[in-house]
C-alpha cells in the first residue's frame, strides 16, 4: 500500500500555546524535508519548501531567528535511544530535548478500519544527549499563515516511556488519523475537510513547535475528534 513520507526538518519553532491537530490522506504523498515555522496565534507565514535550517518564530508573528539542523543524521549503530527508569536514574539529570535539538518527520504507514497511521520520529541533531518523555502535541495548520485548523490530537492509552537520545538517535510516537478522504469519510459533515499545509508538532514538554510540510493533505476544520497520538518510545 502507498506509503507517504512527510519528512520534516526541524523547522518551525512556534510560539506559546496551541496544542495540535493533524490530518491525513489515504493517498501516497512525497516526503518533504522542509524548514518551517508557524505561529500559534496565526501570524507567522509558513516557510518555503527549500533549505535545511530551522526558523524560530515568536507567538505573535514572523520569523525572528534561525538555527541550523542536520539534514543527514548519522546511521551509525551506536546511535541508539535508551529507556530511562523512573526515579534516581542518571537519565533524570539529562536536559529535556528542545526544538533546536530535534529534527522531526512523519511517515505514513498502514491503513486499517478507516484509519491511517503515521510514524512520528524525533532525531537528536545536537552534540549532547537529551531526554523526551510523554506525549507530543499534534495538530494541522492550513491557509498558508500558520493557523491551526480543527481539534488537536487526543492522547492515546499508550503513554510511551521516558527516552534519552544520544546524538543522532531517534525516538518515535504514532499518530492515528481517521481516513477522511475528500468528503470527511466516516465523519461526514462533522469533519468539514479542507486542504492543509502540514503538521504542527510540539515535542513533549515544549511550548515551541516544529512544522512538517505535507503536500496534498486534508484536515478536519471542525472540532471532530479524528486524531490521536501515543507517547514517545525509544526506537526499536
Amino acid at each position: 500500500m502507498a506509503r507517504s513520507t512527510a519528512a520534516l526538518c526541524a523547522v518551525g519553532v512556534l510560539g506559546l500555546g496551541a496544542a495540535a491537530c493533524g490530518s491525513s490522506t489515504d493517498t501516497g504523498e512525497t516526503a518533504a524535508t522542509t524548514t518551517a515555522a508557524a505561529s500559534d496565534s496565526g501570524g507567522a507565514a509558513l516557510p518555503s519548501d527549500g533549505g535545511g535550517g530551522s526558523v524560530a518564530s515568536d507567538s505573535g508573528g514572523g520569523a525572528t531567528g534561525a538555527s541550523s539542523a542536520s539534514s543527514n543524521p548519522s546511521s551509525s549503530p551506536s546511535a541508539t535511544a535508551s529507556s530511562s527508569s523512573s526515579g534516581g536514574s542518571s537519565d533524570d539529570e539529562v536536559a529535556t530535548c528542545d526544538v533546536g535539538d530535534l529534527q522531526a518527520a512523519a511517515t505514513q504507514g498502514d491503513s486499517s478500519a478507516g484509519h491511517v497511521h503515521y510514524d512520528l520520529t524525533f532525531t537528536n541533531t545536537s552534540d549532547d544527549p537529551c531526554r523526551l518523555s510523554g506525549f507530543p502535541g499534534v495538530s494541522v495548520v492550513a491557509g498558508g499563515d500558520g493557523k491551526q485548523v480543527g481539534a488537536a490530537a487526543e492522547h492515546a492509552d499508550d503513554k510511551g516511556e521516558p527516552t534519552v537520545l544520544i546524538p543522532h538517535a531517534t525516538a518515535h510516537a504514532t499518530i492515528e488519523a481517521v481516513n477522511i478522504g475528500d468528503d470527511g469519510g466516516p465523519l461526514g459533515d462533522s469533519c468539514k475537510p479542507v486542504d492543509a499545509d502540514g503538521w504542527r508538532i510540539y515535542p513533549p514538554d515544549s511550548t515551541k513547535a516544529l512544522f512538517i510540510r505535507a503536500e496534498g493533505m486534508k484536515a478536519c476544520s471542525a472540532d471532530a475528534d479524528w486524531l490521536t497520538v501515543t507517547g514517545v518510545h525509544p526506537a526499536s
